[in-house]
């Protein structure tokens, strides 16, 4: 038992108020401040510099008025106590530099400073609020375009807050004193750091037991930390004795090699389940003493060790079930033994695509009997959250960088688009009719069969998640989903509303990490008195495994403020007292109540008959899954089927499932329900359903389908999933009165098998369908099977109209163009009328029409060094092109097309082109700039580089490829040539002076103006990053990358790149049957082949049929010289633009 935590905060000042940074580009320039200042006595106006430095950052505080009791104060007619700017001067009625104070063209009245700067007023006691603007001054704006100018807004009482003022909170003022000061609350709320260094340290997830006790991960070997803890990873029990929210005992629940990195802790009574990949183990503490007795693996080989992406947390739900889930590093379930648990189909549950993909999310009994996967082909699902009516809610990951981030309400056995359905391919890989905005690419949201998504909440890293069902916290968040994400700093609400059969939401913070930007929330749960407590893991930085600071963790408690941590105590041996426990916030109450309920059994009916007639639906709910269980389903169905909340009528459906009660018995009584969500839920209910009368109910469902709403399609579609042509005849059997031709339409689109194909032909060929309503049809028909999709095209090689022909040609199997000269002159003609348009190519590979070589080198030559232009020439080369390209390349005095032909060639990896760039590097009379090009290009595999030492050892190469040769050949891991290539190839000796160490630099402050200069030109980072429109898409885009990481990480990120590799952008090495090595992302994987992107953002496809294996490198594709190529100042300025990159 440790001591009294020593943690308790000493303020240094309290933030009542900071402001968004303010730029050129924020509307009016101006945003407005009201603050409740009651109680304070020395007022601090703080205005630091935004993250490009302080240049040109002046800034006023307009009409600054106080609200007092006895009536209005303007501060212009007070005297402030002290004053500082770092230029200029603080001034009444005139900016920093003595002018008029002016908001965009306005004369003003107020103060103008300059950042950073701080002015303190005394207040008197009647003070009430004070109101305030906060605009950039003209001054400043006007200057350099206004790019320069940026500035943050603060008032704080009492002292200025650490951090307040500087971008990033000194690493001085980390201590745990200050925690709470870093974080901005919502209103009515007040954050108490409960525990921190050094009772605990890193802490992922948390759970919290029916005494309020908490209990948490403490991970300390995680990756590349990896057994700095030789005793292992711990889970600790803190508890809180005299009720003042910190904890002041804590206790090693166990600690063991076997747990590290866990990240997740689910506590049922004396039984605790700790999710630790590739491992779920089971925990039994038989006497209470806080000491496992027994301890099993209940899942095993599940997921990749040391993984973010693996199995999550477990939580209980209302209905007695568990649930968890894992991400796309899961890959399947298996029980105790290693053996794979199957689903209720007797399918393998695992990500095979048979049928289910990437993450997944479950459900089961408690000993892990009838496991069901509720949903499938998410990223990385960190962990489920089940509210009272059995509703599923989690977050999604995404692809660093694309902003693509997303709450799910999860619709049961749904598709959730990470990855192509039928083939798996990658949100990248194109497709008919994919989205235009990234964010709904990276799902697949276009996709008949995908369904929609809540909400997409742009970048992060989203981690815990639960459902606030209690009283405590102010009323915005109640009944709302409360989420950590990690990456910007956050717990947040999505205040949900309903969008039909789905939902919508809205965020509203509460808790921001906007002064200390190591807050890193990892887990977030409800206490038995309703507040809240929040894991930190506290860090500079997060995502890609990379964990600096291993000695510091944070628990922080948020309640109303003066609320004491007081836990009630409720007798479990009575039904009174076990419902009174159900009615409890925390889920661990609920489940002891739940527990002791289900023992007592109908001697608790009377007491639960009771609760199902409380005014809280969420209460009726409760006890309505207890009734089916105690009593009968269909007793407790029909108490729900006659509630006026639609939501608690759902519950009925569902308990009638989890009874697995015949559809016939109960789903008639809901078909008419005038509630969507209801009858969602009774699609839903079909899914599973194999009787005679499955068509029926569903025909009257989609029939009340309006022809808009996407999620109740989506409902539609998952319960016809297997009964597709049962359920459209019995649909098109209806009375023509009760079928809307638009929602017929719409269902035909969704649908599958052969009668949908018989319905989606006419529609694709009528006249009169757009282009988007056409790229959506035949989007349709990949998802269609190989019979049903020629059913479906095959009338469009009759079209009048060619473009229908060509796309027809695109989809259909057997046809071959050469054989028939219609089809062959279409083709042709289409191709002549795409230009220099690259969807050619798939016309062309596909038709495999002839007499395209020539053609297909025009191309090449035309786009340059690029993806198009290498699939162009490899085209070309696959039609016999490989003989007229020597003779053209073979000359000492090369056209320009043949320079550019060269660059195109060295891209190749086919044998024709290696064959070819080997014949032109070894002649003497090819022209110099031709042989470089070959030299380079068979430097870039490394299955070469042998053969090219060999050359450089007998001076056959030409001397301007040497340069371009070494760093690469230098850097090989295969150690004869890498000594051999230090000889041949040395490294060029510079000026450049060893870096300071990372504390020196994070304290430097550059010049964003010039680092944005030096990363677009000598620092090559945008031959790999994205910003905004700007650069190559090779790297996670960068654009919103001041959100996510802190000065500290970005410089590691710069310097140690592999020390944290983003999941999905992890270099691959592919090896060709003939030898050829190519490594970069990879970008797609399906049967068919495989797609890498190298350093040079150029995909190469590899067939299936010639890859001979390919895996995934320790090392990053990024360089590690980057401080090679540019100076300690300009890597400063590189990072102070980066640090600029927000959202």
């Amino acid at each position: 038992i440790g001591e009294k935590s020593s943690a308790t905060p000493k303020s240094k000042g309290r933030l009542l108020f900071s402001s968004p940074v303010l730029t050129s580009k924020t509307p009016g320039h101006r945003v407005d401040a009201d603050v409740d200042v009651q109680g304070v006595k020395k007022l601090y106006m703080v205005v630091s510099a935004g993250d490009d430095g302080f240049a040109c950052d002046w800034a006023d505080w307009v009409e600054p008025v106080l609200m007092t009791k006895s009536g209005q104060i303007s501060l212009l007619e007070k005297n402030w106590v002290s004053a500082s700017s770092e230029w200029g001067e603080v001034r009444k009625n005139a900016n920093a530099g003595g002018g008029e104070l002016k908001v965009l063209d306005k004369v003003v009245r107020g103060i103008g400073t300059h950042a950073n700067s701080t002015i303190v007023f005394d207040l008197p006691e009647d003070a009430l609020r004070l109101k305030v603007g906060c605009a950039l001054d003209q001054g400043g704006v006007t200057q350099n375009g206004g790019s320069s100018t940026s500035a943050q807004f603060y008032i704080a009482a009492e002292g200025v807050p650490p951090g307040v003022g500087s971008s990033q909170t000194p690493l001085e003022e980390r201590a745990p004193e200050n925690a709470v000061s870093g974080l901005k609350v919502a209103d009515g709320v007040q954050a108490t750091l409960a525990a921190s260094e050094p009772m605990l340290k890193s802490l992922t997830n948390l759970d919290i037991d029916h005494r309020g006790r908490v209990w948490v991960c403490e991970v300390v070997n995680y990756r590349r930390n990896n057994g700095q803890r030789p005793e292992g990873d711990r889970i600790l029990i803190l508890e809180d004795t005299d009720e003042d929210g910190v904890m002041d005992k804590t206790k090693v629940f166990y600690q063991g090699r076997d747990i590290d990195s866990a990240l997740g802790i689910c506590v049922l009574g004396n039984r605790v389940l700790v999710s630790a990949a590739p491992y779920v183990f089971e925990f039994i503490d038989n006497d209470g003493d806080d000491v496992p007795d027994s301890k099993r693996a209940i899942l095993t080989n599940t997921g990749d060790p040391q993984h973010d992406h693996s199995v999550h947390s477990f939580v209980f739900g209302p209905d007695g079930k568990l649930y968890f889930n894992f991400g796309n590093t899961g890959h399947r379930l298996c029980d105790s033994e290693g053996k794979p648990i199957l689903d209720r189909w007797n399918r393998p549950i695992d990500d095979s695509g048979k049928p289910y993909r990437q993450g997944m999310v479950f459900r089961c009994n408690e000993d892990l009997s009838d496991m069901e996967v509720l949903g499938h082909n998410f990223r990385n699902n960190y962990e489920a959250a089940v509210d009272s009516f059995g509703t599923l809610w989690q977050s999604d990951n995404d692809d660093d960088g694309n902003r693509a981030t997303r709450i799910n309400y999860v619709m049961e056995f749904g598709n959730y688009g990470y990855v192509d359905e039928i083939t798996g391919a990658g949100w990248q890989s194109e497709r008919t009719g994919w989205e235009s905005e990234i964010p709904q690419r990276h799902w697949h949201l276009n996709d008949p069969g995908v369904v929609p998504t809540m909400l997409i909440t742009g970048a992060g890293s989203p981690t815990g998640i639960t459902v606030y069902e209690g009283d405590l916290l102010p009323e915005t968040f109640r009944n709302q989903v409360i989420h950590c994400d990690a990456g910007p700093n956050v717990v947040r609400a999505y205040v949900t509303a309903a969008q039909g059969a789905g939902y919508s939401a809205k965020i509203e913070n509460l808790a921001v990490g906007e002064i200390d930007k190591w807050f890193r929330p990892a887990d977030v749960a409800t206490a038995p008195d309703g507040s809240m407590f929040v894991t930190d893991w506290y860090d500079p930085g997060v995502g890609g495994h990379n964990m600096q600071d291993l000695e510091r963790g944070r628990l922080f408690r948020l309640a109303p403020e003066g609320s004491k941590y007081t836990v009630p105590k409720y007798d479990l041996s009575t039904a009174s007292g076990a419902v009174a426990a159900l009615k409890n916030p925390c889920n661990s109450v609920r489940y002891m109540a739940y527990q002791a309920l289900l023992k007592m059994g109908k001697s608790a009916q009377a007491e639960l008959l009771a609760l199902s007639k409380d005014p809280n639906p969420r209460m009726r709910a409760r006890s309505l899954w207890l009734l089916a269980r105690i009593d009968s389903a269909q007793a407790a169905l029909a108490i729900a089927a006659g509630d006026s909340d639609p939501n608690v009528r759902t519950v009925g459906i569902r308990l009638a499932r989890r009874a697995r009660m015949a559809t016939k018995d109960y789903l008639p009584g809901f078909l008419k329900d005038p509630s969507v969500v209801v009858l969602r839920e009774a699609a839903l209910a079909l899914r599973e359903d194999r009787s005679e009368q499955m068509p029926g109910y569903w025909a009257e469902l989609a029939s009340r389908f309006d022809g808009e709403d996407r999620w109740y399609l989506e409902a539609l579609g998952i319960a016809a999933m297997d009964r597709w042509s049962d359920c459209l005849t019995a649909y098109a059997s209806l009375p023509k009165d009760r079928i809307v031709p638009d929602a017929a339409r719409l269902i035909a689109w969704r649908g599958r098998g052969s009668v949908a194909s018989s319905m989606l032909g006419p529609w694709l060929g009528a006249e009169g369908v757009g282009d988007q309503e056409r790229q959506a049809l035949l989007r349709a028909t990949d998802f269609l099977s190989g019979e049903d999709r020629q059913r479906a095209l095959k009338g469009l090689l009759e079209n009048n109209d060619s473009a229908l022909v060509i796309e027809g040609l695109m989809r259909l199997d057997g046809i071959d163009v050469n054989e028939d000269p219609r089809l062959a002159e279409l083709v042709r003609e289409r191709v002549k009328k795409l230009g220099n348009e690259p969807s050619q190519l798939k016309l062309i590979q596909r038709t495999k029409i002839r007499g395209m070589g020539e053609h297909l080198l025009e191309l090449a030559t035309a786009w340059g060094a690029s993806t198009q232009a290498l699939q162009a020439m490899d085209l070309a080369l696959e039609t016999g092109a490989a003989e007229s390209l020597g003779k053209e390349l073979m000359v000492q005095d090369p056209s320009e097309r043949a320079v550019a032909l060269s660059k195109v060639l060295a891209l190749s990896n086919r044998k024709e082109a290696i064959d070819l760039q080997k014949k032109l590097l070894e002649s003497d009379t090819v022209a110099k700039s031709v042989r470089v090009e070959s030299a380079v290009g068979l430097g870039r595999n490394k299955s070469h580089h042998g053969y090219l030492m060999d050359l450089a050892k007998a001076d056959r190469l030409p001397g301007e490829s040497k340069s371009l040769l070494g760093p690469t050949l230098r850097a090989s891991d295969n150690a004869q040539i890498q000594q051999a290539a230090e000889q041949f190839f040395p490294m060029v000796k510079t000026s450049q002076k060893p870096l300071p160490p990372l504390e020196e630099l994070v304290k430097k402050r550059g010049n964003a103006g010039n680092g944005k200069s030096v990363y677009f030109a000598a620092a090559t980072c945008s031959q790999c990053h994205m910003v905004g429109s700007e650069g190559k898409n090779v790297g996670p885009s960068l654009t919103e990358i001041g959100n996510k990481l802190t000065r500290e990480a970005m410089y590691v990120s710069i310097l140690a790149p592999s020390a944290g590799i983003s999941h999905n952008f992890e270099a691959y090495t592919a090896r060709t049957d003939d030898g050829e090595v190519i490594t970069g992302l990879l970008v797609s994987k399906t049967a068919q082949g495989v797609v890498i992107k190298d350093a040079k953002g150029i995909e190469r496809t590899i067939a299936a049929s010639e890859l001979a294996e390919i895996q995934k490198q320790e090392k990053s594709l990024m360089p590690e010289n980057l401080q090679e190529l540019i100076n300690e100042q300009e890597l400063v300025d590189v990072v102070e633009y980066l640090m600029t990159l927000r959202k």
